[in-house]
């Protein structure tokens, strides 16, 4: 549809954690070494958070080049998963138009949603068909309650005739 797209930073984050928490399983690290671990993907994560493009695209760069600072496991997270992509982590700084974590397709329509079912909305006719779909939906529960009112309406007067 001719958008930039931008990843959400709350997904970013964990997924980072799950990477780390698989690497922890796979080499049976111990608590204190994954607690050291965890506390450099922190601070890569933290990178996410800062409040300017130009600063925070520097920052990120250059991860890449620090590959001593880091153990080897967090180095593989950021070669593998940060660095391709790092721009379209931060790219809401860029665009105030964008928000950092929401999904605005979600927020439309209230739920959160599998990624398949997302993906049909980035097309003009995945949502038309979306919107199509629940007017029927509307409808149909529109009618329901329609009959539903007038079954109460015949019940309450036969009540109030009971009474009189």
């Amino acid at each position: 549809m001719g958008f930039k797209h931008q990843l959400c930073i709350f997904h970013a984050k964990k997924s980072l954690n799950k990477q780390l928490k698989v690497f922890k399983d796979k080499f049976h690290l111990s608590e204190e070494e994954f607690e050291e671990y965890h506390q450099q993907l922190k601070m890569i994560k933290d990178l996410f958070d800062l409040n300017d493009y130009d600063e925070a695209e520097k920052e990120l760069q250059s991860l890449i080049f620090r590959k001593d600072e880091f153990h080897l496991a967090i180095y593989e997270i950021i070669r593998k998963s940060i660095s391709p992509r790092y721009k379209i982590f931060i790219y809401y700084l860029k665009d105030k138009g964008i928000e950092k974590t929401s999904n605005k397709i979600e927020n439309a329509f209230q739920k959160t949603m599998p990624k398949s079912r997302k993906r049909t909305f980035k097309t003009k006719r995945g949502v038309l068909k979306r919107i199509y779909r629940r007017d029927l939906i509307w409808n149909d529960n529109r009618k329901k309650n329609l009959k539903i009112n007038k079954v109460f309406e015949r019940v309450h007067k036969l009540l109030m005739k009971k009474h009189i």
